[in-house]
């Protein structure tokens, strides 16, 4: 099955038909997903400028910044992955093949993720070693950016679906 063939199947289906010719789920489970990106870009965006030395939480400890963040921010990508397939699947034919954007919002997703599955693991072993130094080394301070840029992005691209 080709992509094109899918994203037509999958509108088609109860989940798409039922999202797209509803008056109030469409809106309703948007919101829904804007509210998650707000709490994800939050939560990373706070964890990654700990990690750049900036923002209010510059003097709190990597780790203790980490693991009170870190689960609301996998809480949030959860729900967005959830309310994602949702209105994907409203617009996969008629929106979303055709737009570019949604592939590079859909690249994005899979660069931050990927990102923050390798900061939390690089994090978790070595935050208290970062915390007894002056900031955190380089590499750090480059998967921060690299966050802050791809979330972001996928931001810009998620709005950039319904006009490109």
């Amino acid at each position: 099955m080709t992509f094109q063939l899918f994203c037509k199947w999958i509108e088609s289906s109860t989940l798409g038909a039922g999202v797209k010719n509803s008056i109030w789920i469409f809106p309703v489970v948007e919101s829904i997903h804007i509210l998650a990106i707000v709490l994800l870009a939050f939560t990373a965006a706070m964890i990654d400028l700990r990690l750049l030395g900036v923002g209010f939480l510059r003097r709190r400890p990597v780790a203790e910044v980490a693991r009170q963040l870190t689960p609301w921010m996998w809480r949030a990508i959860v729900l967005l992955i959830l309310t994602g397939i949702a209105l994907f699947s409203s617009e996969a034919a008629s929106k979303c093949y055709d737009s570019q954007a949604f592939y590079i919002k859909m690249a994005l997703i899979a660069v931050a993720i990927v990102n923050a599955a390798i900061a939390g693991a690089i994090i978790r072993r070595h935050a208290d070693e970062w915390d007894s130094r002056r900031s955190a080394p380089f590499g750090a301070k480059m998967m921060a950016v690299v966050s802050l840029v791809a979330w972001a992005g996928v931001v810009f691209a998620g709005r950039g679906i319904a006009y490109f």
